[in-house]
């Protein structure tokens, strides 16, 4: 049994939207933390469901040593995979 979450791109597909993710990782990279997380809570504030931007606002948290807020943004992360996931699988043996 499998299942594939539904793609939902950052920027949602519109022209010049490049990628946001990989634009706030090379933030983080050249030192920019502040600009990164502004990056990330924009797209959130766009599609709070794009599970790539809490995992990495969860990164970004542990970098600045607040491990609270990390396990904020991944405990989100995981509650809005599981939500997402169709019955048949929500329910299945392995996810309890």
């Amino acid at each position: 049994m499998e299942f594939e979450f539904e793609q939902i791109p950052p920027g949602h597909g519109e022209p010049d939207s490049g990628d946001a993710i990989i634009d706030a990782m090379e933030l983080r990279n050249h030192g920019d933390a502040a600009s990164a997380v502004a990056l990330l809570g924009g797209l959130l504030k766009r599609d709070a469901r794009c599970l790539d931007a809490h995992a990495h606002l969860g990164l970004l948290a542990f970098d600045a040593d607040d491990a609270q807020l990390a396990l904020g943004h991944y405990a989100t992360g995981v509650h809005i995979g599981e939500r997402s996931l169709p019955e048949i699988i929500a329910g299945a043996p392995w996810h309890q």
